[in-house]
């Protein structure tokens, strides 16, 4: 295995476990499954996975050996940028089921004055079309750039 891949496998098991070991010691309420126990295991995964993305992307020559090289780390990069697309998505439709009663524009929408989900909504309005628009366009160099530093 290459170490990137040990690297991310290892921060997601230990993120993981410690999310168990604090829910263990909480308590394991009906609450948290089967949609709110997932739905933030998905959020601390995410978190994870952008910051890996944002470590691999440095271009540090220090980390270079860890992703075995600058071009293994911009792929590695782009890669982890996809999947942390995907675990947001997952994310996002983790935290629709518990609310099926409402109506689903309710569940979507940051001004409704019931939804104890607002900051997720309101980053996922935010951030999900930008990291869209650049994981699948090939787009001229400057409007990517302008597009990658308003995400982060």
């Amino acid at each position: 295995m290459q170490p990137a891949g040990f690297i991310i496998i290892a921060t997601l098991v230990i993120t993981t476990g410690l999310w168990g070991a604090g829910r263990v010691t909480q308590g394991l309420t009906e609450e948290l499954w089967p949609w709110r126990g997932p739905a933030q295991i998905t959020a601390l995964w995410l978190l994870n996975l952008v910051a890996l993305t944002l470590v691999a992307g440095t271009r540090s020559r220090a980390l270079e050996p860890l992703f075995g090289g600058l071009d293994h780390a911009i792929r590695l990069h782009r890669r982890l940028g996809g999947a942390a697309l995907i675990v947001m998505l997952v994310h996002i439709l983790l935290l629709v089921p518990p609310r099926l009663g409402t109506a689903v524009g309710e569940v979507f929408n940051p001004l409704h004055p019931d939804s104890p989900f607002w900051i997720d909504v309101v980053a996922s309005w935010l951030v999900l079309p930008l990291a869209l628009v650049i994981w699948w366009r090939e787009l001229p160099h400057h409007i990517w750039l302008w597009l990658h530093r308003t995400l982060g």
